[in-house]
């Protein structure tokens, strides 16, 4: 990813970005073609550049960046996804620059439209493909605030996160132990298992999903291995 000593070499240096634990692919003349954006300057993405791996890592949006991507692929076509808010779609184009506060520059269209436009006329590039189930359900568990039921998840799993631990460490306080073994207290027993039960059950089936919708397997185990999932 250094920069390239010819020109023709430029055109041809390609340059991998990844998006929530997807990696993509592009050439960096095609993301120079709007120098004015965050991916089209050189000098602004590089401090999101890892010298290990090689890549440009953001926390970003993974479904959203590929209209994003497909943007400068189209030279300016931008691509709304209808079932996307509103919020999530003029965040990420705010950070990548491609707006600029509330509005648009040339070639560019409004957060609010799913259709596409380049200087007033109307654009004849097919738009990227509907999601699939998979790719649904890998944006559920791990993009947080991309859709009503992705919020519903990351809020029952940072409450079942704490359900366990409260319960943990209830359960190896001896008073509440000496209750657990007072035949009247049994019901605490079962109000125990219940909640074990619901915490692994609700974590495993997390982390089936994750593993069997993650777009690269290698990538999947060093997150988790890191401890990123």
């Amino acid at each position: 990813m250094c920069p390239a000593t010819t020109e023709k070499e430029a055109k041809k240096e390609k340059v991998r970005i990844k998006v929530a634990g997807e990696i993509f692919v592009t050439f960096k003349s095609t993301l120079e073609r709007f120098p004015e954006t965050l991916l089209g300057d050189e000098r602004s993405r590089t401090k999101y550049f890892n010298k290990e791996q090689q890549v440009y890592i953001f926390n970003r949006n993974r479904v959203f960046f590929e209209w994003v991507l497909h943007y400068y692929q189209s030279n300016g076509d931008l691509y709304i996804p209808k079932t996307m808010p509103v919020e999530i779609i003029e965040r990420e184009l705010l950070f990548f620059g491609i707006i600029k506060g509330g509005g648009t520059t040339s070639k560019r269209t409004s957060p609010q439209s799913d259709e596409p436009t380049r200087s007033g006329e109307q654009s004849t590039s097919p738009p990227p493909p509907d999601l699939t189930i998979k790719e649904k359900l890998f944006t559920i568990v791990t993009v947080p605030y991309s859709s009503i039921l992705s919020n519903i998840w990351a809020l029952v799993d940072v409450a079942l996160i704490l359900t366990s631990i409260i319960a943990f460490t209830t359960e190896t306080e001896p008073k509440f132990q000496a209750l657990l073994n007072n035949p009247n207290h049994g019901h605490l027993l079962w109000v125990m298992f219940y909640i074990d039960a619901i915490c692994v059950v609700f974590f495993t089936v997390d982390l089936v999903i994750k593993f069997a919708c993650w777009p690269n397997r290698i990538d999947f185990f060093k997150q988790l291995l890191t401890g990123a999932i």
